[in-house]
């Protein structure tokens, strides 16, 4: 059984490897934020998540956050991560998280951030999206796929060329 996710944010569709199904979500008071989880039947651990804190940026880090987006697809340099650093919160902070890459891509037409790396006191590798959600940079839209360092190559393969058939709104 194949799963999609259907205009979901920025996401006009995209389909799911053959076995992920949508899991429960974690809810909060804020009505805005909007979590979705989907694992693979086989591992619960592992999650792809599609994420929206409910409220925007500060206009700072949304403009530091869009100049990232409007360049050629790069790996950024530390100024470039510290004037973001509003936005990747705990990524930036190395007792938390060691970074293995950070830079810009092209998918489905639209530049995205992407992280890679490890969550050092979980033991969990991921691979994030930043999508800008408005035309200020301070509206994002995360996608992360997240899994134990045991499992993380396992399915990383398969799920990163899903996300290259993204459809964008």
């Amino acid at each position: 059984m194949t799963t999609e996710v259907v205009d979901h944010g920025q996401i006009k569709r995209l389909l799911l490897p053959a076995g992920w199904t949508e899991t429960a979500t974690t809810g909060s008071d804020n009505h805005e934020q909007s979590l979705r989880e989907f694992s693979p039947q086989d591992s619960e651990d592992t999650r792809l998540c599609f994420y929206y804190r409910g409220y925007p940026y500060d206009l700072p880090t949304g403009a530091a956050f869009k100049a990232v987006l409007e360049t050629p697809p790069h790996s950024l340099p530390a100024k470039e991560i510290k004037s973001i650093a509003g936005m990747l919160e705990e990524i930036c902070q190395p007792d938390s998280f060691k970074p293995l890459a950070i830079h810009t891509q092209v998918t489905g037409g639209r530049t995205l951030l992407v992280v890679e790396g490890r969550w050092l006191r979980q033991e969990w590798d991921t691979y994030s999206l930043y999508i800008a959600a408005d035309d200020s940079g301070c509206v994002v839209q995360q996608i992360y796929f997240l899994a134990p360092t045991s499992s993380y190559p396992k399915y990383v393969k398969e799920i990163k060329e899903c996300l290259r058939n993204i459809e964008w709104t």
